[in-house]
């Protein structure tokens, strides 16, 4: 009888710290589900990182940190049936040198999937002038620009994106990706 009991009490004893050993490695790898999809962060340099598409994506916030930045679905159908999209801002913007620097990332991470090809709303550089009018089906625009309030709208194949902060260029920057990569 004591060998039943000690054998039950051993079974018990792995059953419980199995639970316990899920439990708590689940809340530690930071792992999302999105879309049927499971995604796992991790956090370095500021950043979080996932493992996408087989490719190491960083991100500034965490999924649910953008989750409510409102962008149309309508221009993430418009994003992911094209492979190339203008980033586009006002040559003197403010926020000029955070936008340029977003435009830039989002194209390294995107490099095989989509195009983007920087652009400024005038001539002011040697990159193309773009602006909303631009805007085609086959090449939507995403225009970033300053404003007081921060928000989005999506019309005629542009994205028009108002920010007022640093926060907000990242806030949308994060917010295009997870939408694009299925995330959120």
């Amino acid at each position: 009888m004591k060998k039943e009991t000690l054998v039950s009490l051993f079974i018990s004893f792995i059953m419980v710290t199995s639970v316990l050993g899920f439990v708590i490695g689940d809340f530690s790898s930071n792992a999302v589900k999105y879309n049927g999809r499971v995604f796992r962060f991790s956090q370095d340099d500021n950043l979080y990182h996932a493992d996408i598409n087989g490719g190491d994506v960083g991100f500034y916030y965490f999924p649910e940190n953008v989750r409510n930045v409102n962008i149309s679905s309508a221009f993430f159908d418009s994003l992911l049936a094209t492979k190339v999209v203008y980033f586009t801002a006002d040559f003197n913007d403010s926020l000029i040198e955070s936008i340029s620097l977003v435009s830039y990332d989002f194209s390294k991470i995107v490099d095989g999937y989509l195009y983007v090809i920087p652009a400024y709303t005038t001539n002011a550089t040697k990159l193309p002038a773009v602006s909303c009018a631009n805007a085609t089906e086959f090449v939507p625009v995403v225009y970033f620009r300053q404003g007081d309030s921060v928000g989005s709208s999506f019309e005629k194949n542009c994205l028009v994106l108002s920010v007022s902060s640093e926060y907000d260029v990242l806030s949308f920057r994060d917010r295009i990706l997870y939408g694009y990569f299925g995330v959120i």
